[in-house]
């Protein structure tokens, strides 16, 4: 089933015209610590990849406060369900060797911001095709940090996502996830899953929001 999934989706984009800058689709974000300003594009036709999710800001401003340019520099960064490429981008400017993942059909938008914020050095950041659970042999997993972002607002595709996270990480992994609360009861059943794989630390710090940040190793 998935295999024909993609190869749908595949089929789609194709006959999609390619994607351009549209000024009138674009957000700046402003991160003061790394003295970055971010161009990142919206597609109001690319579904929940087109968007950018709140969640991954409290993410960014989260590591540029306690992770150090230094600590990333020529680290190995996986991004699951990248979407617009925001995390990716912000990783890559820290000097991390970013690789940021999605489906087939979110590959151009992800490409498309990677490109437009041209302070990035796109050697250190590639786009590649990721469907979870599936065979991820070929990333191997060798990565210092895998960053999951807003991936489970549809809980029906958590437990691929989780047989991902396993299969892409190794026991020195360190693994940044965050999301905004929808379901919290079942959502902290997913988390209770996860816990008995990695170890789980909640380092939310904007309490009054409905986001959480949880690190995992």
């Amino acid at each position: 089933e998935m295999d024909l999934r993609s190869r749908l989706f595949a089929e789609l984009r194709a006959k999609r015209p390619p994607l351009k800058q549209d000024p009138s689709l674009q957000k700046e974000y402003q991160f003061p610590l790394l003295d970055a300003k971010l161009r990142i594009q919206e597609d109001p036709t690319g579904g929940v990849a087109g968007s950018i999710w709140e969640a991954s800001y409290d993410m960014l401003t989260y590591v540029q406060k306690h992770i150090s340019p230094e600590a990333l520099a020529g680290k190995r960064v996986l991004e699951l369900g990248a979407g617009t490429g925001i995390a990716s981008i912000i990783f890559a400017l820290l000097g991390a060797d970013v690789t940021a993942t999605d489906r087939s059909e979110g590959l151009d938008l992800l490409q498309l911001n990677i490109d437009m914020n041209t302070n990035v050095d796109n050697h250190r950041t590639h786009v590649k095709e990721l469907l979870w659970g599936e065979d991820s042999s070929e990333f191997g997993n060798s990565w210092d940090y895998l960053v999951v972002c807003e991936c489970i607002y549809n809980l029906k595709f958590a437990p691929l996502l989780l047989e991902s996270m396993i299969a892409l990480s190794n026991e020195k992994t360190q693994i940044l996830f965050a999301y905004a609360q929808r379901q919290p009861e079942e959502e902290a059943k997913f988390i209770e899953v996860v816990a008995q794989t990695f170890v789980v630390e909640d380092v939310s710090e904007r309490v009054e929001t409905n986001h959480k940040l949880l690190r995992l190793h």
